[in-house]
């Protein structure tokens, strides 16, 4: 009985520790991100952006630069939402751009260094209603302050949904999980640019990991962007353009939102013009640039409390 009993408690023994073992080859199912935006009645999100481009321009298959321009700009954008549906759905948005600058640096060959020009960015000032029509299943869109003959203007007014993200596929998605947007969901959420024509845009996200920044657990999501087209400038010959744009956006797990982007832009076309002393050219045009957003939120009504006791105190 004795050996039996030993031999019982040997083989319990070995049983108990195979289950470790067993446990840590087998791999912990990936985690799942429920990645769908969801909008409150007088939610304000408030956008600020930075961004640079470094723009030169050469002969083709030489390396000397006629002109280098270095283009900085920083913007703030606020979108009120002011009425929500039952479904969740904004049905009046108002956007507002409150800051806008950018400031050029121009070097061209042969010349010293022009002074530095700043101005306001050209949406600085824009103000624009959108109202849910439910039997187009679209926005309209009502220009409240601006100038709707500029370009920017032009192009926020032609988006169908101005909060639409093509990136955002709505659903849940595993760490690891790879999708396309459709191209056509793309182009809807860029707008129409009258200056430059888009013949095609593909992109490829992924969710890459779960990071923690101050308590807060993010979804940082890699995301790649080429697009092809054409410069809509009959000076230049309207010549084809590539473009790519790389890097990362990170959600907020908990509240269920963007919080921040981080790319880097490459573009590049080539050009025929008529230069005054070597005459017929044809010149490479390269963009190098960066750009961040990050996005608060926070509610309308703290501004309309504030104005109310500025009235009372008048």
């Amino acid at each position: 009985m004795k050996k039996v009993l030993t031999l019982s408690l040997a083989a319990l023994m070995l049983g108990a520790l195979a289950i470790p073992a067993y446990a840590q080859d087998k791999k912990e199912e990936a985690r799942s991100v429920l990645l769908k935006d969801t909008y409150k009645a007088m939610e304000r999100r408030t956008e600020k952006s930075e961004e640079k481009n470094e723009t030169n321009v050469k002969p083709k298959d030489q390396e000397i630069v006629l002109q280098n321009e270095v283009k900085t700009s920083s913007e703030v954008k606020v979108a009120d939402i002011l009425e929500v549906n039952a479904d969740g759905k904004p049905t009046s948005i108002r956007i507002r751009w409150t800051e806008g600058t950018e400031t050029t640096e121009t070097t061209s060959a042969g010349q010293p260094p022009a002074d530095p020009v700043e101005e306001d960015t050209e949406m600085k000032g824009v103000s624009i209603l959108y109202t849910w029509n439910a039997e187009k299943k679209a926005y309209t869109s009502k220009l409240e302050e601006g100038d709707a003959e500029v370009s920017g203007v032009k192009k926020e007014l032609s988006k169908s949904d101005p909060l639409f993200n093509a990136f955002i596929p709505g659903r849940e998605v595993k760490v690891g999980e790879s999708w396309e947007p459709k191209e056509e969901d793309i182009k809807k959420m860029m707008g129409e640019d009258e200056n430059i024509k888009l013949t095609k845009v593909s992109a490829t996200c992924k969710a890459e990991e779960i990071v923690k920044e101050e308590g807060v657990e993010l979804l940082r999501v890699s995301l790649e962007i080429s697009m092809t087209g054409e410069l809509q400038n009959e000076n230049l010959g309207n010549p084809s353009l590539e473009a790519t744009r790389s890097g990362s956006f990170f959600w907020n797990i908990k509240e269920g939102r963007f919080v921040r982007l981080e790319m880097e832009n490459k573009g590049e076309f080539e050009a025929e013009v008529n230069h005054p002393q070597a005459g017929k050219m044809t010149l490479t045009v390269t963009v190098d640039g960066d750009e961040t957003k990050t996005e608060t939120v926070g509610k309308v009504e703290d501004e309309k409390k504030d104005d109310d006791s500025d009235d009372d105190m008048k």
